[in-house]
């Protein structure tokens, strides 16, 4: 639910994940080892402009998977109806 009672249709919320790759050697043969442990983290914000019409705001940090690559953030908006 939203931060405050005023605002019952506002959503708020925050997740993790991890992918950790495997210790067998041959368990990548195809692409060479070069996949490694992940992890993510997300929040978003679900705001309610009326019942039926939300704007929903979130931000990821995701320390990539695949060597040589940098961390990424991901800012999104997405504006959704409900019928």
């Amino acid at each position: 639910r939203g931060f405050s009672r005023h605002r019952p249709y506002d959503r708020v919320g925050i997740g993790a994940y991890t992918l950790i790759a495997s210790d067998d050697v041959n368990a990548q043969p195809v692409i060479g080892g070069i996949l490694q442990d992940e992890v993510g983290v997300e929040a978003f914000y679900n705001f309610a402009i009326t019942p039926a019409l939300q704007a929903s705001f979130d931000v990821q940090w995701i320390s990539q998977g695949i060597r040589g690559n940098d961390d990424a953030v991901v800012l999104g908006f997405r504006l959704f109806t409900r019928f």
